[in-house]
């Protein structure tokens, strides 16, 4: 849970509304989303899921927050199996065919969907793969994967609801990247600790990936001296997260905990709820850091 988060914030004028919906209506309209596995004719498939954090919950309300778990399926197609159905059926209608005739462009492409369609048919789906959205009291939505991952996430919710008004939360007061590039260049070693690895950007925009003891790193600082070159990605620690990796965007990506913290805890339960709050003391530490 939560190795990688995607950080929105809804409209503020709209916070109350989407929390009240999720709390008031209770798991019944999201049932109609429920995931089911992709049918014969269904390349993937996504919907809500129990959470894991009560049983048989779609929902599950924690100190005001609001905990979401989505469900994707999918299948991989074959190239190979589906050109071998379409040179199987492209044959059988070449032997259709009289003297001088020939199967045109626009058939081939329709028996190339019928192949693809036979293919789809017998493969099976591979495993499962779920992911948490947390929508906090604040506006805030958490949602663990990035990219096409967290937007098809937030897209289902939007389905379920008829409206979610949510943007990439990067629009803060303060310099991320600043940010970013003062943590390197002081070794940075408060609640937040600095990492063994970063990215940067000299001045030239050339790409460099620095590695071992950051601070007091030749390279790393004959390269920051220069005021236009940048740092995007930084990794640090803090209290029980191991490792963790800040971008310039504010994509939290690459988190790992210490094997400790969890390992007096019995249930599945306990564990996803400690993870999930380490998680947002970090993402609150850094976002704190920007007002």
């Amino acid at each position: 849970m939560f190795k990688k988060v995607s950080l929105y914030q809804i409209a503020d004028e709209r916070v109350v509304d989407i929390l009240n919906q999720l709390k008031n209506k209770g798991e019944g309209f999201l049932s109609e989303f429920k995931f089911k596995s992709p049918s014969k004719e269904e390349k993937s498939s996504i919907g809500f899921s129990f959470t894991k954090f009560n049983h048989e919950e779609l929902i599950t309300q924690l100190d005001g927050d609001i905990i979401l778990r989505v469900t994707t399926q999918s299948k991989k197609l074959d190239k190979f199996a589906i050109e071998q159905v379409y040179q199987e059926k492209l044959a059988e209608e070449s032997n259709k065919l009289g003297v001088g005739e020939f199967i045109d462009k626009e058939k081939q492409k329709i028996i190339k969907s019928v192949a693809e369609d036979v293919v789809l048919g017998e493969t099976r789906p591979s495993a499962p793969k779920h992911q948490y959205v947390v929508i906090r009291k604040s506006g805030m939505i958490m949602v663990d994967g990035k990219g096409n991952s967290a937007e098809n996430a937030l897209s289902l919710i939007r389905k379920a609801l008829g409206s979610l008004p949510a943007a990439p939360l990067t629009a803060l007061e303060g310099d991320t990247i600043d940010m970013l590039k003062s943590w390197v260049v002081e070794d940075i070693a408060d609640s937040i600790t600095l990492g063994e690895k970063a990215t940067l950007v000299d001045d030239s925009e050339n790409e460099y990936k620095a590695k071992g003891h950051l601070g007091g790193d030749e390279k790393v600082v004959s390269i920051l001296e220069s005021p236009s070159a940048l740092v995007t990605h930084v990794e640090v620690s803090r209290d029980f997260i191991k490792k963790a990796t800040i971008s310039e965007d504010l994509h939290f990506s690459g988190i790992s905990f210490d094997k400790e913290f969890t390992q007096d805890e019995e249930s599945l339960q306990g564990t996803l709820i400690l993870q999930m709050k380490e998680v947002m003391m970090l993402i609150d530490d850094v976002l704190n850091r920007l007002v």
